[in-house]
Formats: C-alpha cells, sequence, structure tokens
C-alpha cells in the first residue's frame, strides 16, 4: 500500500508537476515563479539527471521536505532551535496528509524516531558510524562511502553547487555501469544520488544567498547528508524524515568569524529523545 501511495505521489509529479515545477524540452524545471520559502529558486545549474531513472525520487524528496518546513514555520515562526520530538510530531502529520503513510501510528512504527537519532547523532564524524551499519554489499557500501569522501572533499573547497553535482553524477554513471551491484542495490543508490542531488540543491538555496556566504558551507553537507544516509538505509520516507529532523542540529541563526570554515558539528545530544 505504501508503495501504491508513494507511487501516486510520483505521477502527480509528472502529471502536474507538483503545481511548483513546470519542464522544458530540455527537462529542466521552471523555478522562476517560488515565494522565498519556496522549495527552489532560479539557479544556472539545476539539480535534475535525466540518466538516473529514479530522478523523480529527489523532486518529491525536495517537495515534501519544503512542506515540512513551512510547516514547521507555521506552527513555531522558525525552524532554528526546535526539538526532535516537535520536529518528528509536525513530519509525521505530513507525511500522512501526502499519503506516504495510513497513519501517525503506522508512521512511528516504520520510522521510530530512534532510528534517526541513531543517524543525526553521529554528525561529528560526518555519519562514519551509520554507513558502516548499512545493511548492503561491500560494493554497493563503497559508493556510499565515496559519495561522503566526496562531499567532504570539496567542502574544503567550494560551496558551488554544480561541482557537488557534476562528482555526484560521476557516481551515478558508475552505479549504472556496475556489473556486480544486484539490481535492488542499484535502484536504492540511484535513489539516494537523486536525493542527493536535489537535498544539497535545497539546502544550499535554503536561505538568501547574503545570509549562506557566511555560515559555513559544512553546515549544509551535514543536513544534506544526513537524508542521504536515511534514503540508502530506508526508504524515501525515511530520507525525508532524517532530513527534517537534521534541521535541529544546525544553528541558522550562528555566524563564523571566519569564512567558511569546517567547524566541529555538534551532535546536538541534548535534543536527543
Amino acid at each position: 500500500m505504501q508503495k501504491a501511495k508513494f507511487s501516486a505521489v510520483v505521477c502527480a509529479v509528472t502529471l502536474l508537476g507538483l503545481s511548483m515545477f513546470s519542464c522544458n524540452n530540455e527537462n529542466e524545471y521552471d523555478y522562476t515563479n517560488q515565494t522565498s520559502q519556496q522549495v527552489m529558486y532560479k539557479q544556472s545549474t539545476i539539480p535534475a539527471n535525466e540518466k538516473n531513472v529514479y530522478d523523480s525520487v529527489g523532486v518529491v524528496h525536495n517537495k515534501v521536505i519544503n512542506e515540512v518546513i513551512n510547516d514547521l514555520r507555521d506552527k513555531y515562526g522558525t525552524v532554528n532551535k526546535l526539538n526532535r520530538i516537535d520536529v518528528y510530531e509536525v513530519l509525521g502529520a505530513r507525511l500522512v496528509n501526502d499519503g506516504f503513510f495510513s497513519s501517525m501510528e503506522k508512521f512511528r512504527t516504520e520510522i521510530p524516531i530512534s532510528t534517526l537519532n541513531e543517524i543525526l547523532n553521529d554528525t561529528t564524524n560526518f555519519y562514519e558510524k551509520a554507513i558502516a551499519r548499512i545493511n548492503v554489499s561491500l560494493e554497493a557500501k563503497e559508493f556510499v562511502v565515496r559519495l561522503f569522501s566526496t562531499l567532504e572533499k570539496y567542502s574544503e573547497e567550494t560551496d558551488d553547487y554544480s561541482i557537488y553535482r557534476r562528482e555526484i553524477i560521476n557516481i551515478e554513471n558508475d552505479i549504472i555501469a556496475s556489473q556486480y551491484l544486484k539490481t535492488s542495490e542499484k535502484e536504492k543508490l540511484l535513489k539516494a544520488m537523486s536525493t542527493a542531488r536535489y537535498s544539497l540543491y535545497y539546502w544550499f538555496n535554503f536561505e538568501t544567498s547574503t545570509l549562506k556566504a557566511k555560515r559555513p558551507i559544512w553546515k549544509y553537507l551535514v543536513v544534506g547528508g544526513a537524508d542521504i544516509l536515511g534514503g540508502v538505509i530506508g526508504t524515501t520516507a525515511t530520507g525525508i524524515s532524517a532530513s527534517a529532523l537534521a534541521v535541529t542540529i544546525v544553528d541558522w541563526n550562528e555566524k563564523p568569524e571566519v569564512e567558511n570554515p569546517k567547524p566541529e558539528v555538534p551532535d546536538s545530544t541534548t535534543n536527543k529523545q
């Protein structure tokens, strides 16, 4: 039933553009009519990759995470310094409303907050321990390690989204060409890569460029990394959930003394539920 509901959401993306996206003949999305709090911003580089047959997963991911962010703002007036359990409840209500789950009880059973906390409490290691626990083949895990290593490497060098997108697509191409991965693992990895491209696009544009320039890019990668890993461990809904709760590990008002440092990211144990 959950898969059928997710398929219905994907169909809505394709047929209706989710009322936020429209595609031109080059499979590019039109972001020109969005408000400042909506998911997409017009840029020279877009997140789409038509070679990935699961590209719509990233589209759905960004639509729903944007709805969750707006739900949090509507209820609390901010997304800064919120308690994880409060975010978790708002998140669950949104996923039920969007058809991912039939009830809050189903959501809590399939994505317990303890699973999300296991991911988020590993931020100081950039999810190294969480990656080690993934139940996939060695070949599949190597792609996940490669992705996170790539993100960490470029966090030292640039905040240019086009570079991150390029590197993720390089990994996608190798996944598609792999003769060692199981079909099910290819699907999970390609969905995770789609989530990576779209999630990073979302978080890199989460605030105005002026504010973004005053904040370390590492924080955006930590938040984006949470939902990438959530998608690998579970489902698209798990990735969305990890991303939503990851807003609690970043102080969005904090400004570093120097531009773009790579500070130690707190594991937010004070918010652990």
